[in-house]
Formats: C-alpha cells, sequence, structure tokens
C-alpha cells in the first residue's frame, strides 16, 4: 500500500486552461479532487472514492457553476464531441416536475453521459454508476 502523506499537489496546465468564467469552473473541478484527497489523508487512508464519484461530483460543480455563471459555452469537449452540462432549458423539461427536480436530473444525466464516453471514441473516463472505475486513491 502506498503511504499516506499530508501533501496535495494541483498542476494546471496553462495551455488547456479555459478563461473567464470558464476558467473559475475549470478550477472548482480541480477543487473537488483536492477536497476529496484530503479527506482520505485526514481519514489516514480509511476514505477512499472511485474515479466515478470523484468526477461526477467534479463536473456537478462544473455545471454549477455554469449555471451560477453562464459563460460563452456550457458545452465541454470530449472525444471530438461536445457535451452540455447545464442548459436554462432543462427547467422545463417535465411539466409535471418542479424546475429543481428537473434540472437535477437533467444535470445528471447529462454528467453520466459525458463520464461514459468510451476512450476509444476519444473519452477520457469510459465510467457509468455501474463501472465506477478503481478507488482514486491506492
Amino acid at each position: 500500500m502506498n503511504k499516506v502523506t499530508s501533501k496535495v499537489e494541483v498542476t494546471l496546465d496553462a495551455s488547456n486552461l479555459s478563461k473567464g468564467a470558464d476558467l473559475v469552473a475549470d478550477i472548482a473541478h480541480e477543487g473537488v479532487h483536492v477536497q476529496d484527497q484530503l479527506n482520505y489523508i485526514n481519514t489516514g487512508g480509511k476514505t477512499k472514492v472511485s474515479d466515478y464519484d470523484t468526477e461526477f461530483r467534479g463536473y456537478l460543480i462544473t455545471s454549477l457553476m455554469d449555471e451560477a455563471y453562464p459563460a460563452s459555452s456550457s458545452s465541454r469537449p470530449m472525444g471530438g464531441g461536445s457535451y452540455t452540462i447545464y442548459d436554462e432549458k432543462w427547467k422545463t423539461a417535465n411539466p409535471k416536475r418542479s424546475a429543481v427536480e428537473n434540472v437535477r436530473n437533467e444535470r445528471k444525466a447529462a454528467i453520466d453521459k459525458l463520464l461514459a464516453v468510451p476512450t476509444s471514441h476519444g473519452g477520457m473516463y469510459e465510467l457509468t454508476p455501474a463501472k465506477q472505475g478503481n478507488s482514486y486513491f491506492p
């Protein structure tokens, strides 16, 4: 087993960073991973998180930031395609549900769709609720 240390290191590649509100969303997304690692460290390695869980929460924050601070686009590139992870129209997706419930359901489906893109099609994760990957930590 790898040693649990108290060091969390984040590296941001300037060539891959967004601008404006998208940059803030990117940093918030990475902050989720930092918090997951801090939880792991602070519990002596007892709190583990799946790859799916940490990426889902990361994109959840990205989506919430897109909702709060509309940028030029709420789409995220993945596998040669573009995936919307927030759309104002979601509020009225199902007239039998509240706007909050509609957005919650549509957001989850959109993030799951992005995470499930096969690596053979340019996806980064190939993760689903049923195929959560490894633990994010050793």
